[in-house]
């Protein structure tokens, strides 16, 4: 009897070996693929960064920085030879991205460089000259009065007058062009009795008062009487000034030099102050002109002229180049 039960039970044991083995071998011998592993979360390392102290000031608080780690993926494929080897993967490192932090609001930047200014010292100064012109020749104002009961009367009569005064002056050197009628006066006034005795007017008679202003220039005294006296003998009643004046030629040639010495009096003042500030004038930047028309020498002598200039210098330091 028990050599009857070995061969059943050795069949048995071979039948369940079949059937539970063949699965597995078919599984170990088939290639395997290793499924791409899952992407790794960014994780977040703190770092702390220390902000520079500057010499005399309290130490700044520490900051704190997030810095993002960039996930990597990695792809893994495993191969099963025929022969059962199981030939590992070639993976290539993976390096991490470089990530750039921004600044900050309020985080502290290096201040940069002050540098000098770009424009040129400047020094400004005012030089003024007057210079006195010698006359050369006189102009002379005299009026021409006449007296008549109406307005019409005393104007002819004045008009009158005046060509005998012309007529006398140019036989003296003055020529008639160079004569100028400078204004006129029309007033009214009482009648005047015999002997210049001022009466009252009977029945308010009145005459006109008609007075015409004469100018013209002379030479030199000996023809500034002989037209004195032609002006009188022919009916100029009053002289009303004899001025001395300068010529136009003779003013141009003193404007002329005012204007030259004005400038350099300027220039004189602005080298003095520069010497004394340790600087050297080093070119003219702006000259400007100033009115001295108006001045109380211009208003006071009409024979001087005036000139005043505003003069603007680049100034360097002394020895510079």
């Amino acid at each position: 009897m028990r050599r009857s039960w070995l061969p059943v039970l050795a069949t048995l044991f071979l039948l369940i070996l079949m059937w539970a083995g063949v699965p597995l071998l078919n599984r170990w011998l088939s290639p395997v693929t290793a499924a791409p592993l899952r992407q790794a979360t960014p994780t977040f390392r703190p770092t702390r960064t220390p902000m520079p102290t500057p010499t005399g000031e309290l130490s700044p608080t520490p900051t704190l920085t997030l810095t993002a780690t960039p996930p990597a993926v990695i792809t893994a494929t495993v191969t099963v030879s025929p022969t059962g080897t199981v030939v590992p993967p070639v993976t290539a490192p993976v390096s991490p991205s470089p990530t750039t932090t921004p600044a900050r609001p309020g985080e502290r930047i290096t201040p940069l460089p002050v540098l000098p200014p770009t424009d040129e010292r400047r020094l400004t100064t005012i030089g003024s000259a007057t210079l006195s012109v010698a006359p050369d020749f006189f102009e002379v104002e005299i009026a021409v009065e006449t007296a008549a009961p109406t307005p019409v009367d005393a104007f002819e009569e004045n008009l009158a007058t005046a060509e005998d005064v012309l007529r006398a002056l140019a036989r003296a050197g003055v020529e008639p062009t160079e004569v100028r009628r400078v204004g006129f006066e029309v007033f009214t006034r009482p009648a005047e009795g015999r002997q210049g005795i001022r009466q009252p007017p009977p029945q308010g008679r009145t005459v006109t008062i008609v007075v015409q202003r004469l100018r013209f220039p002379v030479e030199n005294e000996e023809r500034l009487s002989e037209a004195l006296a032609a002006a009188t003998g022919a009916g100029a009643e009053r002289i009303l000034a004899v001025e001395l004046h300068a010529s136009r030629a003779r003013r141009e040639r003193a404007e002329r030099q005012v204007r030259r010495l004005a400038l350099e009096r300027a220039y004189a003042k602005a080298r003095e102050i520069a010497e004394l500030a340790g600087l050297e004038i080093a070119g003219v930047v702006a000259v400007r002109e100033l009115d001295v028309s108006r001045s109380e020498a211009a208003s006071r002598n009409p024979n001087e002229v005036s000139a005043a200039f505003e003069v603007t210098f680049a100034v360097r330091s002394a020895g510079e180049r």
